[in-house]
């Protein structure tokens, strides 16, 4: 009995180191998230909200502080702690 209890236990911690070396890919939900990555307001930021980015929802605001409205489309510029720091997408230019 000890000796299969030893086997599992050994087993156990050998996934575990195992897994802490794996590395995530930035697509998947989870990964860090790169600069630049598009997204979208889904609860109002004033200043503090949340922004919908690549499958996961995070809580966000704007470097000045100011409102953004739900469904605005946003780019992260910075991540700090657990907050995303964003701004506006820059919308498309107007046609002559």
């Amino acid at each position: 009995m000890s000796v299969t209890t030893g086997a599992f236990m050994i087993l156990i911690a050998w996934a575990a180191i195992r897994s802490r070396r794996m590395v995530t890919d930035l697509g998947l939900v989870g990964g860090a998230q790169p600069i630049g990555a598009s997204g979208e307001v889904r609860l109002p930021l004033a200043p503090i909200g949340t922004v919908y980015v690549a499958g996961e929802e995070w809580s966000a605001t704007t470097p000045d502080h100011r409102p953004l409205q739900r469904g605005t489309p946003v780019r992260i510029i910075r991540i700090d702690g657990l907050t995303a720091v964003v701004e506006p997408e820059p919308g498309p230019s107007p046609s002559a």
